[in-house]
């Protein structure tokens, strides 16, 4: 830390500068080394996240050190989304691969319960006629559960089959909103996805601009000062300012690949099919 600094102590102590302004240099310093050591923790939790993700053994993940020399290029120009990309991808995405799952077993548990909901009697005896059972309950002189209690209570089951074919019909309307809602909810996400990379664009080329004007900025400021026509706060300013603006155009570049991943995310994982899939 004093190394960078030593130019100006030397200075400061031949007399040619004074102490606010050493110490000045040497705040700015210790805000940027600061600032620095944030990045590289960040920088270590995000390997360890890799890590986890492609599925490294525990000693490597405790060893850390992701290997780098990664593509700088995509800071710069993210994977471009290709046009048409059809609406079925989305079946792909675990939510809705559930939902269609479930209501696809609740049409069946509905259709199996409409079908159980008729009395099991046979209708026809020998020869094709009227089965002795049907016979039976017809002749029914009575249907207030005195002398048929016994056939009427098994053949109609007290309403229950009834109540389970609406509880039924309720559960598969039920699954079937839900399903729809995640439909809609993929759609918003696949929407919102596209609005921001577009405007992760702008503002990651406005930052673009923003740091070749400063870089300008520094270019003169530096010559400025060097040639005793500006002050050394003046100059520090100006490089704390190219210091800023090249932060903000590496969050926008993130920003931008966020974006990509936000939308590979809302097609339930990307825009390439699988060999063998519809």
């Amino acid at each position: 830390m004093n190394r960078p600094c030593a130019m100006y102590e030397k200075r400061f102590v031949q007399g040619q500068y004074p102490e606010l302004a050493l110490r000045r240099v040497q705040a700015e310093l210790s805000k940027t080394l600061a600032q620095l050591r944030l990045s590289e923790n960040e920088l270590s939790r995000a390997e360890s996240v890799l890590s986890v993700l492609v599925g490294d053994s525990p000693r490597q993940v405790m060893k850390g050190g992701w290997p780098g020399g990664g593509n700088a290029a995509l800071l710069a120009s993210p994977p471009a989304i290709p046009a048409r990309i059809p609406g079925d991808m989305i079946e792909r995405r675990p939510d809705i691969w559930e939902l269609e799952s479930r209501l696809k077993a609740a049409f069946y548990g509905r259709e199996a319960a409409r079908k159980d909901r008729f009395p099991s009697l046979v209708l026809t005896g020998e020869l094709g006629q009227v089965s002795t059972r049907l016979n039976e309950l017809l002749n029914q002189t009575s249907r207030s559960y005195e002398l048929g209690a016994g056939i009427l209570q098994t053949l109609f089951d007290e309403g229950r089959k009834r109540a389970a074919v609406r509880a039924a019909d309720a559960g598969c309307a039920a699954v079937q909103a839900a399903y729809e809602q995640a439909v809609l909810n993929s759609f918003r996400e696949i929407r919102d996805a596209l609005v921001e990379r577009r405007k992760s664009a702008e503002v990651y080329e406005a930052s673009l601009d923003e740091v070749k004007y400063l870089h300008r900025s520094w270019d003169v400021a530096s010559k400025q000062y060097e040639a005793g026509y500006v002050g050394l706060m003046d100059a520090l300013d100006t490089h704390r300012s190219l210091l800023s603006g090249e932060l903000d155009m590496a969050d926008a570049a993130q920003m931008q690949l966020n974006v990509v991943v936000k939308f590979c995310k809302a097609l339930g994982g990307g825009w390439l099919r699988r060999p063998g899939s519809a």
